[in-house]
């Protein structure tokens, strides 16, 4: 299976500070979302081949001859590549949340609805401290009815709205379990 990528800021567009001459990189591309600060994608087959091509375009650099970028970089500067990039609905990413915790990295893809097959995964709102968001995640088959395993690969997160209906959402999950019918009565209460 492909290594995923991801593109996110950089910990220098974090900053504060006035005194760079030079602005550095503020965003990378990279296949550990760890590595990143603040906002993170997941890139499609799509949007990959969209940022190679682009970064193509800019290694080959400034044409003196013809006062200008080459392709794709005289189209779209850094920016806003960045910003063509992590638009969701142009297809080209999907933005993800990445937790570490427990030496172990999760990585939660945001959906607009849950998928069939997700539920609402119960683990609290001090394990995942994102305010209006409710983790979702798919069951895996296991040997005992009383026991259940998640999927960690396929991970999901969905913003609802506000951190009481999260809150009432997650309650609940911890009481009964929230399927995805249960969810959709929950939220349209």
């Amino acid at each position: 299976m492909k290594e995923k990528s991801y593109i996110g800021r950089t910990k220098e567009y974090y900053m504060d500070d006035d005194n760079w001459v030079f602005t550095p990189s503020m965003w990378k591309w990279v296949s550990d979302p760890t590595k990143l600060a603040g906002e993170v994608h997941v890139l499609s087959k799509e949007g990959e081949e969209l940022l190679e091509r682009w970064c193509d375009d800019v290694a080959v650099g400034y044409d003196l001859c013809n006062g200008s970028a080459k392709g794709l970089a005289a189209k779209y500067s850094s920016e806003q590549m960045w910003e063509l990039i992590t638009d969701t609905k142009n297809g080209y990413s999907a933005k993800v949340i990445v937790q570490v915790k427990y030496g172990r990295t999760d990585i939660f893809e945001r959906v607009e609805k849950i998928p069939y097959g997700y539920c609402v995964w119960n683990i609290g709102r001090s394990n995942f401290p994102h305010e209006g968001c409710v983790p979702l995640a798919k069951p895996k088959p296991t040997e005992y009815d009383w026991q259940m395993c998640i999927d960690t690969d396929s991970l999901k997160y969905i913003e609802v709205g506000g951190e009481t209906l999260a809150l009432q959402i997650l309650k609940e999950a911890s009481r009964k379990g929230v399927d995805r019918n249960r969810f959709l009565e929950i939220v349209n209460q």
